[in-house]
C-alpha cells in the first residue's frame, strides 16, 4: 500500500494532479506519461517493480490498490477543506465533495469522509 501511495504522491508532485473535468482516457494517458518520467530516474530492478505496482494500483484489482485509490480521493477533499478554511468560496469547492462521495466505499474511509464533512459544516456555520 505504501508503494502505491508514495508512487502516486511523487507522480503528482512531478506532473500535477489530473483535473476533474478531463476525460478518463486523458487522465490515464497523463498518469502513464507522468509515472514513466518519474520511474526513468530509478535503476532497472526498482523501476520494473514500481511500474508493476503502479499498474496494479490503476487496474484496481487488489484490496490494497482499491484503498490507495480511495485515499487519493480523500486527499482531494482534505485539500478542498483546507482551501475553504483559508476562505475559498464553498460553492467553488462543492464539485470535489460531489466527485469523491460516491467513490468511497471502504467503511473506515466512509467514516473519515463523514468526519471531514462534519468539519466542513462546522467551518461553514462559523463563517456565517
Amino acid at each position: 500500500l505504501h508503494v502505491l501511495a508514495i508512487g502516486n504522491i511523487y507522480r503528482e508532485l512531478r506532473v500535477g494532479t489530473p483535473r476533474l473535468f478531463l476525460q478518463p482516457e486523458a487522465v490515464k494517458r497523463k498518469d502513464e506519461e507522468g509515472i514513466l518520467k518519474v520511474l526513468q530516474e530509478l535503476p532497472e530492478p526498482v523501476r520494473t517493480r514500481y511500474h508493476d505496482t503502479w499498474k496494479e494500483a490503476h487496474e484496481g484489482k487488489t484490496q490494497e490498490s482499491k484503498i490507495a485509490r480511495q485515499l487519493d480521493k480523500i486527499e482531494m477533499v482534505i485539500q478542498a477543506l483546507e482551501y475553504e478554511t483559508l476562505g475559498a468560496p464553498r460553492s467553488r469547492l462543492n464539485e470535489f465533495w460531489s466527485y469523491v462521495r460516491p467513490r468511497i466505499n471502504d467503511p473506515d474511509l466512509v467514516k473519515l469522509l463523514n468526519e471531514l464533512e462534519e468539519e466542513r459544516e462546522s467551518i461553514s456555520r462559523q463563517s456565517q
